[in-house]
């Protein structure tokens, strides 16, 4: 009983509770770090209650655990142990690749825990996980999930959308090619833009920058976006609609992964705004701007470029 009372209270604080975290040292570079001069007093009360409740929500489900794995061998309950690792690392992949929402986790959780609960406790399990059901549907009413975000769209005055992603704020936008900042049209009008003939665009987002080698007369562009959901919004809602055009071709797929592996030749070869915006380690194998933004992802790109071409 504790467990489902600890996922209610969490939900109700997540609810009631939005918080900017900011971190002030010049070593560490995460969205909106530009935009925020301080945190709130409440977050610093707010995060480590959280932290402390996501902690406290396991301590239930591991006494239980561990009572069952006193009653068989070690080796067994090792076994157990690792296998059930193994499991909750290829539900997270699922849920991730198939980009579903939290309903679909919560629901999960809540059909597992009472399986293993006790008859008598099946009632109030399921009663306590229904409330905390309503309050994940208010939470994702009008989101959009992909397997790295959580995703809104603002509409604005002169159309197309703001796209905040995880209540970042201004990942991005989608709005008609000319009201984009000038830089989206730097290298077309510095090197006489109808003489690129085939541009790969790494990073295409929902699509500005394959708006603007369109209208500047590009005749392919090959857009790569590892987000298959901001790239769809993209193809439903930019106003431009560059992916409808038939010169572009669309690679969901991490950037330097296709460049390593591509073997067409470009004239153009732009690194988009990649807008995560987070700094990482060298070391880590995440597909963010430390990891695409290297040298070696350069020469990688300079590899795919005709003789007289431009990154």
């Amino acid at each position: 009983p504790p467990f489902p009372l600890m996922v209610l209270l969490l939900a109700i604080i997540v609810m009631w509770n939005k918080f900017d975290l900011h971190i002030s040292s010049t070593q560490v570079l995460y969205y909106g770090a530009g935009e925020t001069q301080g945190a709130t007093a409440d977050n610093y009360a707010v995060l480590p209650i959280i932290f402390g409740l996501v902690t406290a929500c396991f301590i239930p489900l591991s006494r239980s655990f561990g009572q069952l794995f006193t009653q068989i061998m070690p080796l067994t309950a090792y076994t157990f142990d690792i296998i059930g690792s193994l499991v909750g690392i290829a539900c997270f992949s699922v849920i991730a690749y198939f980009a579903l929402p939290p309903l679909v986790w919560f629901v999960m959780l809540t059909l597992l825990i009472l399986v293993l609960s006790a008859r008598q406790t099946v009632l109030f399990v399921a009663s306590t996980f229904l409330v905390s059901l309503i309050i994940v549907i208010q939470l994702q009413r009008d989101a959009y999930w992909s397997p790295y975000y959580k995703i809104l769209l603002h509409p604005l005055p002169q159309g197309g959308y703001i796209v905040d992603v995880n209540n970042a704020g201004g990942h991005q936008a989608m709005v008609p090619w000319q009201y984009k900042e000038s830089f989206y049209r730097r290298a077309y009008e510095l090197f006489n833009g109808s003489s690129f003939k085939h541009a790969m665009i790494l990073g295409a987002g929902s699509g500005s920058d394959v708006s603007t080698a369109l209208v500047y007369g590009v005749k392919s562009v090959t857009a790569v976006e590892i987000d298959p959901t901001i790239q769809q919004l993209g193809v439903r809602f930019n106003p431009d609609q560059p992916y409808s055009d038939p010169r572009v071709k669309v690679v969901i797929n991490d950037g330097r992964s296709f460049l390593q592996n591509d073997k067409g030749k470009y004239d153009l070869i732009i690194f988009a705004l990649p807008d995560s915006l987070t700094l990482t380690s060298s070391n880590t194998s995440l597909r963010l701007e430390s990891f695409l933004l290297t040298e070696e992802s350069i020469k990688a790109a300079r590899a795919r470029l005709t003789n007289d071409g431009l990154v």
